[in-house]
């Protein structure tokens, strides 16, 4: 390749890279069908021995709080997890909206509660003061 994904030279990537390899030499074994069940065996083994280094290089880049990665970790953990990474993400953007419906609703909330308060003070006589309650009976 003359040129590399920025996303490869992360740990991530280069951890993911590693399996996407694994995998797709997997695939054309099987393709090929004339392959015998041990060499099979022998890369899901490979396969099942890199997928340590990708959880550890994605909870690595999560400690560090590396924001440059260009695929979320948590999507990567979900599919981990042997969860559907689509589902993931509806997941997510339905909770990003209801979080942003209680929001709007608590910003409309308080912008009413402002204009009441404004309107409570425009009501109230400028340049008197009012008297508060006198001392108490000593």
């Amino acid at each position: 390749m003359s040129r590399q994904d920025p996303a490869m030279s992360t740990k991530v990537g280069k951890a993911l890279e590693k399996v996407i390899w694994e995998v797709h030499q997997i695939e054309k074994i099987v393709e090929s069908g004339g392959a015998p069940e041990d060499r099979i065996l022998d890369k899901l083994d490979t396969l099942v021995a890199l997928l340590p280094s990708l959880r550890a290089a994605a909870a690595e880049t999560e400690a560090e709080g590396e924001t440059d990665a260009t695929f979320p970790v948590d999507v990567l953990r979900h599919v981990d997890e042997g969860r559907n990474p689509l589902r993931f993400m509806t997941d997510t953007l339905l909770a990003v909206g209801e979080v942003n419906k209680t929001t709007m609703g608590k910003a409309n909330a308080l912008r009413r509660f402002h204009r009441a308060l404004a309107e409570e003070d425009e009501k109230q006589p400028r340049g008197t003061a009012t008297p508060g309650p006198g001392p108490g009976p000593g």
